[in-house]
């Protein structure tokens, strides 16, 4: 997203995952959005890519999002990402979006590789297509899939102003 953008930034997670905020110094902003379970390896990420000039959130294919999925991840680590499905969702509140049901193999750098399953949902905010990308082992998927939609359902962005704090004016 531009510099001057703005976002809140909201979604439902586990209990007990470590949630991850970006740190903002006088050198501007930098990090990620998220919630994570480190030690089972499950995870849902902030991701955000810019929407294609003319395009509508239900115009944008797979192949968009299978960049926009990969967005948050190192280069290095992943390989055959396959969007599976999209879902085009109205939610109780009026908000349209994707749902995406994703797949990849994840390269770890002790030589392993580990197939992960997830859903992503998407909205289109400022001109980015925003989202929450969650995945897991694909062992784990089963288990943690309905825990997965809430989080999808759950997620919002909403464009807010800077704050006026009066920081800029001399005393």
């Amino acid at each position: 997203l531009p510099c001057a953008s703005q976002l809140l930034v909201r979604f439902l997670y586990p209990s007990g995952w470590l949630v991850e905020t970006p740190t903002i110094t006088e050198n501007g902003e930098a990090g990620n959005i998220g919630a994570n379970n480190y030690v089972k390896g499950d995870s849902a990420n902030f991701a955000s890519l810019p929407v294609p000039r003319g395009k509508t959130l239900d115009a944008l294919d797979k192949e968009f999002f299978k960049n926009w999925l990969s967005s948050q991840m190192a280069n290095d680590v992943y390989e055959d990402v396959k969007v599976k499905k999209i879902r085009q969702v109205t939610q109780p509140d009026g908000t349209e979006m994707l749902k995406v049901d994703f797949g990849y193999t994840l390269l770890t750098r002790a030589g392993f590789t580990v197939l992960r399953q997830g859903i992503a949902s998407a909205m289109i905010t400022n001109d980015a297509v925003v989202g929450i990308v969650s995945a897991t082992t694909q062992l784990r998927y089963k288990e943690l899939s309905a825990s997965f939609e809430t989080m999808a359902d759950s997620f919002r962005a909403y464009t807010v102003k800077a704050p006026a704090l009066g920081f800029d004016n001399p005393l």
